[in-house]
């Protein structure tokens, strides 16, 4: 069939666009309906002046005779596929049914249109265009050269202060995590990104430019502001572009650099706060989010005007799945554009940088969803990104591969790439043996802590740092003035109660009293025997053979103690035990009979045989070895509440048993290091699954 060429829209508005990246002539088509603007290379604009001959033979007729392009009838019908999805032709009477039925299908069902825009949509709220008007009047001095010296100046002096006093100015940073910070931060968030927007949109007012709406985006259902500044795109100055697109993270970092210059001169109090936040705040949510090119904010569009390469990120997607092909079939097709070596790594590590960025970026607000807000939620938007970002580009990627079927074979690098595949699997689905490395603590399964008593004096201490010990020796020797006197003074009415209970047996006046001398007299030695056991606490002696791994050195010398003051830890001779979390998933994989190995970091022995003492049989509920936390260096992710340790996932604790003499000559009472368990042998994907399986378990409440 004959391609006719439907006529353009007469309300469509042809703009020259300069020169573009590679030197040809370029000019932009703007659909004022739509407030959208398509870039025109050389062919297409020459295609389109002539698109009123109305067939593509007098077209390609013309532009040969006219012009040195080469141009083809594909290229022709490629140009009127893309005007007709945009609606860029006039519809001939009685196709508008037709159209909106085209419109229908492709926007799909609510469910699908759901899962394609939930990663990013527009929710417009204001139409600004007057009120920036009016503004712009006001704003000139931002804009002049003066106000941007000075606040690079300012800039300089801040920071260096800042410097100076970074101790204080991080204390504060350490203050605000708490409810009312949480809500100070918010505030502050929300009136940087509305002065972000407005300085974008004060800026393109300044250069003429229409702005038709603000509102919110939402990417991944997270709430970031955004001007629709789509009229710059008529300026044909470049530099006035790029001043548009850089006018919200200048507007930041200079609310940051006036916000520190307050901080440093303003009295403590809410001020100085708000100056706080709004100073640091801002540098991160500049730097990090809007600088950033890897996303289509601010540093997208600053990047992409300033190499004047539209379409940055397309363009570097294609490039990159053509290396890929190349790599992996070696197939001698041509680029979808030529670029130089520098620009051809440059463009294909930036692609896979952007891929890699999105995931985890996207990855990282499901996850947020998931531990602070509804976990299912957050597994639904996992399952949605993976499909989206992983799987879906996969799957299209092959399906371009099966279209190339024929140039793959005939390549023939296919075959390495199907055996690695298969080695991979292999070693993927095969049962291998494995083992885990766990952070553990390790102490000796015999020690004893001794404890200076209520009231003590030191009289004098027996032992020394790294000394041994037999069962029984004296380790100090205390007494207590006020124990001792009450000792006395117990003994002393004990025997006058004793002869008390002995004269009434022979008075027969005062044999009727014989029963409360005798109470009075047992109570008098019951309370001697507790002052007596009380005593031996003040001379201290070891519980079993040993030696001294820690002596409070403030206990060396004769002097008063405070109660419950550390002295002495004595670590008997005997074996150590060492105590790790496992996490639910390689509970079923432990090898109990296999054993383990800690290792300790530095000196002493570098690995000590272990072997599986107990594993407890419900999962813990709190960190009883809170040394194991991940805030503190372990590897248990956890919860802290009140000083407690709540652990984030499911665990166990597994204790285990040294099975070779320890030396003592490094003397070691409580350390932390790894511990190496060996698990059975089993697939890494069906391992992998099964923990996929545990949590949709876990979270839908089967």
């Amino acid at each position: 069939m004959e391609l006719k060429l439907d006529p353009l829209r007469e309300d469509l508005e042809l703009l020259d666009d300069g020169r573009l990246a590679g030197g040809q002539p370029g000019w932009k088509l703007f659909d004022p309906l739509k407030n959208r603007f398509y870039q025109l290379d050389w062919l297409s604009f020459e295609i389109l002046s002539r698109w009123h001959l109305g067939q593509p033979e007098p077209v390609l007729e013309a532009i040969r005779q006219q012009t040195t392009l080469q141009v083809a009838e594909e290229d022709i019908a490629a140009l009127h596929q893309f005007l007709q999805l945009h609606e860029l032709l006039q519809l001939p009477p009685g196709q508008h049914a037709d159209s909106l039925a085209r419109y229908q299908r492709l926007q799909g069902s609510i469910g699908s249109w759901l899962i394609h825009n939930y990663l990013f949509f527009r929710l417009p709220l204001l139409r600004p265009d007057a009120v920036v008007s009016r503004l712009s009047g006001y704003c000139q001095l931002f804009f002049s050269p003066h106000f941007y010296w000075l606040t690079l100046l300012v800039a300089v002096f801040s920071l260096w202060q800042v410097g100076q006093q970074w101790d204080a100015y991080s204390s504060t940073l350490v203050d605000m995590f708490s409810l009312q910070g949480v809500l100070y931060y918010g505030v502050a968030i929300m009136f940087v990104k509305i002065a972000h927007e407005f300085g974008h949109a004060l800026c393109a007012k300044r250069f003429g430019c229409h702005i038709p709406t603000m509102g919110l985006a939402f990417l991944v259902l997270w709430p970031v502001a955004y001007t629709d500044t789509n009229d710059v795109w008529r300026l044909p100055d470049k530099r006035q572009r790029l001043m548009v697109s850089s006018a919200g993270i200048v507007t930041e970092l200079s609310i940051a650099v006036w916000a520190t210059l307050c901080w440093l001169w303003l009295p403590d109090g809410g001020l100085r706060t708000v100056a706080f936040l709004l100073s640091s705040t801002t540098w991160i949510s500049t730097l990090l989010i809007n600088a950033s090119p890897f996303m289509r904010f601010d540093g997208y569009f600053i990047l992409s005007d300033a190499l004047g390469v539209v379409n940055l990120h397309q363009r570097c997607f294609d490039y990159a799945r053509w290396h890929l092909r190349r790599v992996l079939f070696a197939l001698p097709d041509a680029p979808p554009e030529y670029l130089d070596p520098r620009h051809h790594w440059l463009a294909i590590v930036f692609a896979w940088v952007t891929w890699l960025y999105r995931l985890v970026v996207f990855l990282g607000i499901a996850a947020l969803v998931y531990h602070f807000f509804i976990k299912l939620v957050g597994i639904v938007l996992f399952l949605i990104e993976i499909v989206w970002f992983v799987a879906g580009p996969v799957w299209k990627e092959i399906q371009v591969w099966m279209t190339m079927k024929s140039q793959i074979v005939e390549a023939g690098r296919y075959r390495l790439l199907l055996l690695l595949l298969a080695v991979t699997a292999l070693f993927c689905l095969l049962p291998l043996p494995g083992h885990t490395r766990l952070a553990a603590m390790i102490y000796p399964a015999q020690l004893q802590t001794v404890y200076a008593p209520s009231d003590a004096y030191l009289l004098q201490s027996h032992i020394r740092q790294g000394q041994a010990v037999s069962a029984g020796q004296p380790l100090f020797t205390m007494t207590s003035p006020q124990l001792r006197q009450n000792f006395l003074l117990s003994e002393q009415r004990s025997r006058q109660l004793a002869a008390q209970e002995n004269g009434a047996s022979f008075d027969d006046a005062s044999r009727k009293d014989w029963g409360v001398f005798n109470s009075k007299w047992q109570h008098s030695r019951s309370e001697g025997g507790y002052l007596q056991k009380e005593m031996v606490k003040y001379f201290p002696v070891a519980a079993f053979a040993g030696r001294v791994v820690d002596v409070n050195p403030d206990v060396q010398q004769a002097g008063w103690l405070s109660a419950r003051e550390p002295m002495a830890v004595i670590a008997g001779n005997g074996p150590y035990e060492v105590v790790a979390y496992l996490p639910e998933s390689q509970l079923v994989l432990l090898d109990r009979d296999a054993g383990a190995v800690f290792i300790r970091g530095g000196v002493w022995p570098q690995k000590l045989a272990l072997q599986v003492v107990s594993v407890s049989a419900d999962a813990e509920s709190e960190l009883s070895v809170p040394e194991l936390a991940l805030d503190v260096g372990g590897d248990v992710a956890v919860r802290s509440r009140n000083g407690r340790f709540y652990p984030e996932k499911t665990v166990y604790k597994v204790v285990f048993r040294s099975l070779q003499r320890v030396d003592f000559s490094k003397p070691l009472s409580r350390e932390r290091g790894i511990v190496v368990v060996s698990l059975l042998s089993s697939s890494s994907m069906l391992a992998w699954l099964r923990e996929v399986a545990a949590v949709f378990y876990r979270e839908f409440g089967f």
